[in-house]
């Protein structure tokens, strides 16, 4: 049989060809939602750093993907040297303290721990932590008497422009 120059094929190898492509597009489609959707999974998550305060209300948030790094900059509350600490973000969505930066050593600040050391100028370099200091959350308190400020990917936000001093906020790191 034909059917405007085609031949028309019985019934049985009909549906074979239609089962067929739909086991084939049907493999397709899960794949693709396996490989986007699955945690830790996907070529390039997509995470965001989320800032609470301590009752959990969600006060801003930064887009972010593995590998960005997150600065946080303060003046120490009694010593009064700044203090820079840099974290990185995780594939595993942890943050990663990378290194630390100070003028002199103040109450709180590492010295003599075994980590590498480093001088530059009047600014003391602290790295080495790897896996040491790998954080699901980074919990602080917002100054009441000096600026903290959180840069991320060129934006920089005052963490007493989110909440009054006194206050605990936490990061966290979340897939977006």
């Amino acid at each position: 049989m034909f059917f405007r120059g085609r031949k028309i094929l019985p019934l049985r190898q009909r549906h074979k060809r239609l089962l067929k492509s739909i086991l084939f597009i049907t493999v397709i489609v899960v794949g693709a939602f396996l490989a986007y959707y699955l945690p830790g999974k996907h070529p390039n998550p997509s995470f965001r750093l989320a800032i609470y305060d301590i009752k959990d209300v969600s006060l801003h948030h930064f887009v972010v993907t593995p590998g960005d790094e997150v600065t946080l900059s303060y003046r120490h509350s009694s010593d009064g040297t700044p203090v820079v600490q840099i974290f990185q973000v995780g594939d595993d969505g942890y943050l990663y303290l990378l290194e630390e930066q100070y003028s002199w050593h103040g109450a709180g600040l590492e010295h003599g721990s075994g980590y590498d050391f480093s001088f530059e100028g009047d600014t003391v370099r602290i790295t080495g932590y790897k896996d040491e200091r790998r954080l699901e959350r980074l919990f602080l308190r917002v100054a009441r008497t000096v600026p903290q400020e959180l840069e991320v990917n060129g934006e920089v936000v005052q963490l007493s422009d989110l909440a009054p001093g006194g206050t605990r906020l936490f990061l966290q790191v979340e897939e977006d």
